[in-house]
């Protein structure tokens, strides 16, 4: 069996495909890779489109990789230095058998790994990715260290001839410079507790605090003051859901949140501005804009249709200069 050898995981590196759905009724975290864009991207440069595929999701660098085998492998969100030279990001490359890929900083927050076939870790809840605060998942529920051995499930002979590499696209980033805008739309109860500064809300301007996670992303900004909060019963939430804690500064729940939460909800961003959300790093700014339910159910839509009706094509090697 074809297998990878991890000998530098950098701070951050896990196991992650696109979540545990279907575990959430029994309280289970939905988790898996937070931007599913990229995750996506990955996949599609390796020729692996089966369900719930596992890659890497890489939360610093460098990460320095050893494949046993020649086999076809992609990055998106980072740059990857093979002993040949510097191969650019969001491509899909034939990694030669024992020699070392050392995968960059991410160019954001989070880049990705994928390999054809994806990697042989057993299926937990209906998830192949890491849960590494209940310790399931991936490979043996936690992060990568020194010395782990990934096997590499085997599949259909690739398409990419040798020589060539992939690209897509999709390729160029989906994160513009300067202040992110997340689009959401409110809460059905949001005039309960946070009747008269909803205009505030999407006024005002927030950075990413350090504390964010996988888990959330905690903003800090001027708070808001949350009107009979301790009257709010815990009600399920999901990935994207806007709570405002008791200090009045807003968390985005992410797809490694609980099921249930405490604190009162303004309102839901959509699926495809949380992805881009997830590539927030520690100080950047963002805002908020209201938009209707027709609104987020058209824009997601065309999403989810560019991912998969995105095109691939082959290209002749040519490394970076270093």
């Amino acid at each position: 069996m074809s297998d990878i050898v991890v000998l530098n995981p950098g701070v951050l590196t896990m196991i992650q495909d696109t979540g545990r759905v279907a575990a959430e009724q029994y309280g289970a975290s939905r988790g898996g890779a937070l931007d599913f864009r990229l995750y996506s991207l990955a996949l599609r440069l390796t020729e692996t489109q089966t369900a719930n595929d596992a890659v890497l999701e890489l939360i610093s660098g460098p990460v320095s990789l050893v494949p046993h085998d020649e086999m076809l492998v992609a990055v998106t969100g980072a740059n990857v230095r093979t002993p040949q030279g510097i191969i650019p990001d969001c491509t899909g490359f034939w990694a030669p058998a024992n020699q070392p890929l050392v995968i960059s900083r991410p160019h954001k927050a989070r880049a990705y790994f994928a390999v054809h076939g994806g990697f042989d870790v057993q299926s937990v809840l209906g998830g192949r990715g890491t849960d590494f605060r209940n310790h399931f998942g991936g490979f043996c529920g936690r992060p990568l260290k020194p010395g782990d051995r990934l096997p590499i499930l085997a599949g259909p002979p690739p398409k990419l001839p040798h020589g060539r590499w992939r690209h897509s696209n999709l390729s160029e980033s989906p994160n513009s410079s300067g202040r992110l805008c997340l689009r959401f739309t409110w809460h059905h109860s949001v005039n309960n507790f946070l009747p008269s500064q909803r205009d505030q809300f999407i006024s005002a301007t927030y950075r990413i605090d350090p504390h964010s996670d996988g888990m959330a992303l905690r903003l800090q900004g001027t708070p808001l003051k949350v009107r009979h909060s301790e009257d709010f019963l815990s009600q399920p939430v999901l990935p994207g859901t806007i709570q405002l804690p008791p200090d009045g500064n807003p968390i985005v729940l992410l797809a490694h949140r609980g099921t249930i939460g405490g604190y009162p909800p303004i309102g839901h961003v959509i699926i495809p501005d949380l992805w881009r959300a997830a590539q927030l790093t520690p100080g950047a700014s963002l805002s908020f804009a209201a938009i209707s339910l027709a609104e987020a159910r058209q824009i997601t839509r065309i999403a989810y249709q560019t991912l998969a009706t995105a095109a691939t094509y082959s290209t002749p090697q040519q490394f970076l200069d270093p």
